[in-house]
């Protein structure tokens, strides 16, 4: 009688635990069944100049894993412009040492030749400024509207 009592108890826990088993594959597979919802493809970058306004009501229906999705969208460009902008500011910076290094001054070892060039890396610098203006306008509209969407 102990030795029936015995089994019995083995069997139901066996039971027990292929229930348990049965139960967890079943779950996972369930999982695996629903459609993904998630986007991996950004859709509000499409457009860098879009209105601030217009991008809040793009962005506040989207889960938070499409919002990592589109801040890693406009992280990109981002990075780029923050790169292209250091690269000018080091011609730039370039460009001073040039206009030193040639004495610049207009003293009377500068000959013509010299003037020239320098008159030229001068220009050169001008137009790097200008595009640093340029692109520090552009990364300030991109930190605008990534930190909208984190």
């Amino acid at each position: 009688m102990a030795q029936s009592l015995k089994i019995e108890k083995n069997l139901t826990f066996i039971f027990i635990g292929v229930l348990c088993g049965l139960l967890f594959v079943s779950n996972a597979n369930a999982n695996e069944d629903k459609p993904s919802e998630h986007h991996s493809t950004a859709s509000t970058v499409s457009d860098p100049d879009i209105p601030l306004d217009e991008l809040e009501l793009l962005l506040k229906p989207m889960t938070s894993e499409e919002l990592i999705v589109e801040a890693d969208a406009w992280f990109k460009p981002l990075r780029e412009t923050a790169l292209a902008l250091n690269l000018t500011k080091l011609e730039v910076k370039r460009d001073n040492v040039l206009i030193e290094e040639s004495g610049g001054d207009g003293g009377p070892e500068d000959g013509p030749a010299d003037q020239g060039a320098v008159d030229k890396v001068s220009a050169d610098k001008e137009k790097a400024l200008e595009h640093i203006a340029t692109l520090r306008e552009k990364r300030t509209a991109l930190i605008d509207r990534l930190s909208l969407t984190l």
